[in-house]
């Protein structure tokens, strides 16, 4: 289930994931970013998925919204996703999956920088 890019459907998400974990046999896999929210309100999320059950999460660093080729952490938020990943394994025990950009990021000067950052 997708965190909407920009972070822009998270209210959906959360209510669409615990209802389909409440009402059918299907276990969610949930994606999660670092953007639109600081590190405070991400750890609540990712704690009342763990309450309802849903444990396997996919961090991202960012997805942008349309038109968006920049990623600034909000004030007191994740800056890697690297951050968000070992802050999941302090709050419950995650299955967890990462991704990572075939491309290089557009944040990255080079393939090898961007191996190099975190």
């Amino acid at each position: 289930m997708t965190y909407g890019a920009g972070g822009i459907t998270q209210a959906d998400t959360l209510s669409t994931v615990l209802r389909l974990k409440q009402e059918t046999g299907l276990v969610p896999t949930v994606h999660l970013t670092c953007v639109g929210a600081n590190r405070e309100e991400v750890d609540d999320f990712t704690r009342r998925y763990w309450d309802a059950g849903v444990n396997h999460i996919v961090p991202l660093h960012d997805d942008f919204s349309t038109g968006t080729t920049d990623y600034t952490s909000r004030p007191g938020g994740y800056t890697y996703a690297s951050d968000l990943v070992a802050d999941l394994h302090l709050i419950a025990d995650f299955d967890i999956s990462v991704a990572a950009c075939p491309e290089i990021h557009p944040a990255a000067s080079s393939p090898e920088a961007r191996l190099r950052t975190h």
